[in-house]
């Protein structure tokens, strides 16, 4: 697993603007892939990239992590959840035999002492049932010096697990194919 404590302080001591955020979670994926010693192109979200942060081998999307500091607004995890059945979509339409489908992940970070409890609910479901394959929701308290999640489901550390155990399956995946 990555330095997590590092990536903590760096939300800490950053701000929370959306490039910041995708910055910030490029370089956990960055970390994470090659943790896991998966060679990856990791990019920010720049047209003609969809995603606030891809990750792709030979050409092909393997990650894709869609990126917010909105709190979880009620369109935003809507927007969320219809995106991500979308590369569901494409990928059942066009996808070769066997071909594994991109590993999708959210990470919302917020200051706002509250979170709307019915959302954090809507990402943990998107979650359950495989819409989504990880997420990470945090509040950050730059008072307090603290970093937290509503639950450990959605924490940090839960996203970098979920995110190097596919990695780790690519790998093993590439070498497979390699022999």
């Amino acid at each position: 697993m990555p330095d997590l404590a590092v990536l903590r302080e760096a939300l800490l001591d950053h701000g929370l603007d959306a490039a910041g955020l995708a910055q910030w979670t490029r370089d956990l994926v960055v970390a994470t892939t090659m943790t896991a010693g998966l060679q990856a192109e990791v990019q920010v979200g720049t047209p003609p990239v969809e995603w606030s942060v891809e990750a792709r081998t030979a050409g092909r999307p393997v990650v894709l992590v869609d990126v917010g500091t909105d709190a979880l607004g009620e369109a935003s995890v809507d927007q969320l959840e219809l995106r991500a059945s979308h590369v569901w979509r494409d990928v059942t339409r066009s996808a070769a035999v066997f071909e594994p489908r991109p590993w999708i992940g959210a990470v919302r970070v917020t200051e706002e002492a509250a979170i709307d409890a019915v959302s954090v609910q809507r990402i943990r479901h998107l979650v359950a049932s495989r819409t989504l394959d990880a997420a990470c929701v945090v509040v950050v308290d730059r008072r307090a010096r603290a970093v937290r999640s509503p639950t450990s489901t959605l924490s940090i550390e839960s996203f970098a697990a979920a995110l190097t155990g596919r990695c780790l399956v690519l790998v093993a995946g590439n070498s497979a194919v390699a022999r």
